[in-house]
């Protein structure tokens, strides 16, 4: 028997592609994880702005589509920076910049110097210049990351921070709109919103998943599994919850000591209708220190304008879902143009994602690589964004639990 653990795009996939005997135990009471959606009021939203992104993965994109249809959009992404909007990426579009910074930015970027790799914030500067770093890079991954970025790894988060590219900079420079650059310049959401996506991706294995089953310990000794219900053996376990999680649930002490080793924040997500659209962008990145939310958005969903705000929390920190911080999330839309007055905001709700993203830093070379390595010789394999410990999109995360599950079927239980 392989157990899945998780009920997420991960797991889901997972069970769609293995041919022999599994079964999915899922702590909530609903599926679909982070890639779902979730009940408030007389709505349902989703978990901040989670989209599919197909570059170089076409063959992903038709897997998908062949489940449920999507919708593809083009990125309109802003920076909110100086009360202007700024069109992303900000580097290809310095005419909107003041006219000494832009001029300051435009000289280094023109004039860049080799890329550092000492840490994050060493190869940011070197890469885009100390102007563009402390007006844009620095305040805004402080934001996201809420750590100090010389102690992340120089190529944490590059794959959504494109390079210097000297001719869409000159090009910006006087004042060119680059819309389709980037590695996220278009993105897809499914017909009929993420629920439905859900409920059609996970038809086919339904009564395998076990809802509200949360393992509380894992013996790999004994290849047993542990939830307040009872115990679950397997031949092969397959992880797809926080890495960090797993550790701390595995009995054996040489794994779950490792575990604080791992580190990760957490990300408050508040949601709302409103009574009418004034912006075109899809999303927002808000670097400014004076707001506390580091991005806002619109769902692309059809019906009532829906949308986001999302800001980093500390792991542990005594938010409560149940807490919009209504006047911050007012001043935050009102600052960027979503409404003119409070009025205009129909409901509103949160909820806080306990690991959002995780934290490249100088133990997780050293430490996870190894780790994935070790559990997959006791038959454990963890994958996915969280259960990697990596940066990846839903994308990838479906790639990975495709060629997992394919491998389970090669070798068998």
């Amino acid at each position: 028997m392989i157990l899945i653990i998780g009920a997420g795009i991960s797991g889901l996939t997972a069970g769609r592609e293995l041919t022999l005997p599994f079964k999915i135990l899922e702590k909530g009471n609903t599926i679909g994880g982070l890639a779902g959606q979730y009940p408030a009021g007389p709505h349902h939203f989703d978990y901040g702005g989670h989209y599919f992104h197909f570059q170089k993965k076409r063959r992903i994109r038709r897997y998908l589509n062949r489940c449920h249809p999507l919708v593809r959009f083009t990125r309109q992404s802003r920076v909110f920076l100086g009360e202007t909007l700024i069109p992303f990426p900000i580097q290809y579009h310095l005419a909107f910049l003041p006219h000494h910074l832009k001029e300051t930015v435009y000289r280094e970027l023109s004039h860049a110097t080799p890329p550092s790799f000492e840490n994050l914030a060493a190869h940011l500067r070197s890469r885009f210049g100390p102007a563009l770093f402390a007006h844009f890079f620095q305040p805004f991954l402080f934001k996201y990351y809420q750590t100090d970025l010389t102690t992340l790894d120089a190529g944490f988060g590059g794959e959504s921070i494109p390079p210097p590219d000297r001719r869409k900079i000159r090009g910006g420079y006087r004042g060119k709109i680059f819309q389709k650059t980037g590695y996220n310049r278009f993105f897809h959401y499914p017909y009929g919103e993420l629920r439905a996506f859900v409920d059609a991706y996970s038809r086919p294995i339904r009564s395998r998943i076990h809802t509200g089953q949360e393992v509380l310990r894992i013996d790999l000794h004994r290849r047993e599994v542990f939830t307040a219900s009872g115990s679950h053996s397997y031949s092969a376990l397959l992880n797809t919850a926080p890495l960090s999680w797993l550790l701390s649930s595995i009995v054996q002490d040489n794994f779950s000591r490792l575990a604080p080793k791992l580190r990760s924040v957490s990300t408050q997500v508040v949601n709302f209708v409103l009574s009418r659209r004034y912006q075109n962008f899809h999303w927002v990145y808000l670097p400014s220190p004076d707001i506390p939310f580091y991005r806002a958005g619109y769902y692309p969903s059809s019906g009532p304008v829906k949308g986001y705000l999302e800001r980093t929390l500390a792991p542990g920190s005594s938010s409560k879902p149940d807490d919009p911080d209504m006047s911050a999330a007012v001043g935050t839309l009102q600052k960027v143009g979503m409404i003119r007055e409070k009025a205009e905001i129909r409901f509103m709700d949160s909820r806080v994602i306990p690991v959002s993203y995780v934290l490249r830093d100088h133990q997780w070379q050293p430490t996870v690589p190894a780790v994935l390595r070790q559990l997959k010789e006791h038959r454990v394999y963890s994958i996915g964004r969280y259960g990697s410990w990596r940066y990846s999109s839903m994308t990838d995360d479906i790639d990975q639990a495709r060629k997992t599950a394919r491998e389970l079927n090669r070798h068998g239980p």
